[in-house]
């Protein structure tokens, strides 16, 4: 990626035009997705270069590509972004999250480092990261349920943490997570 911080930004906009057509995702995917990642772990990166790199992951994470966001190390990177990014890249990180956790083979990952900052996002965050974050523990939620589940076994460890933790948050009854008590 770019190094010059007015470049990353202009470049990441640029893709950003490009991913408009869904015809160019793939190859976005393919070329840009390890350099976007680099980005937002970048030392020296603006935060507006960091906000339209999540928001680019966030587009492409809820199509074929979430897959390629998780092998090009993502997962840490957005993690990072929930306790130190911008209102926005926090809010994007959040929902990119949630739909990387859609993919069984990420959910583990992601419950071990994702879940702690997003219940703290979802304590202390803006209405619309709480909402994001929110979104991120229901999806993760439902997934490490319906793993449990098939492996025919109610599981005690970082499922319980997670739903409690929006359980206290939000009080008795919350729609997203209703399923889980």
């Amino acid at each position: 990626m770019l190094r010059c911080p007015e470049t990353q930004v202009a470049g990441v906009l640029a893709l950003w035009k490009l991913c408009t057509a869904h015809e160019n995702r793939k190859a976005i995917a393919v070329v840009a997705v390890p350099s976007l990642v680099d980005l937002l772990g970048r030392a020296g990166s603006r935060d507006e270069a960091r906000e339209h790199a999540v928001a680019l992951l966030r587009a492409l994470s809820g199509g074929r590509h979430a897959e390629t966001i998780v092998k090009a190390g993502a997962i840490p990177r957005l993690v990072d972004l929930l306790a130190s990014g911008t209102g926005d890249a926090k809010e994007n990180a959040a929902e990119v999250l949630s739909n990387l956790c859609k993919k069984a083979e990420t959910t583990r990952a992601l419950a071990a480092l994702a879940m702690p900052p997003l219940v703290e996002l979802l304590a202390s965050g803006t209405n619309d990261e709480k909402a994001s974050a929110a979104r991120a523990l229901a999806a993760l939620a439902s997934v490490l349920e319906n793993q449990s589940r098939e492996r025919g076994v109610m599981s005690h460890g970082v499922e319980s943490v997670g739903c409690c933790a929006c359980r206290d948050f939000f009080g008795q009854t919350n729609f997203l997570f209703s399923d889980f008590w």
